[in-house]
């Protein structure tokens, strides 16, 4: 897939559970409209469907939003498989 509007998307399709639904939702929602426009409240798209701008965005918002988390998991992870040596 070749369309940073599609793949996105796509992307966000498959963002499930608790932790990732509301976020991948509202991503959706700030997206559909940059590109399709919403006609009803007179706002006009902001990018075409091919611009990259699109993918690398979704990108760095998932990475800002959830990066504290996966390093706190890591962490705890890596606290969990220590083994006390004597």
């Amino acid at each position: 897939m070749t369309n940073p509007f599609q793949q996105a998307n796509l992307l966000l399709m498959f963002m499930q559970g608790p932790k990732v639904e509301q976020w991948a939702a509202r991503k959706g929602e700030e997206l559909t409209p940059t590109v399709l426009g919403d006609p009803e409240n007179h706002v006009l798209p902001t990018h075409q469907d091919n611009d990259e701008a699109l993918w690398n965005n979704l990108l760095t918002a998932l990475r800002t939003a959830y990066s504290k988390y996966h390093g706190a998991e890591g962490a705890y992870r890596a606290i969990k498989g220590l083994k006390k040596v004597m």
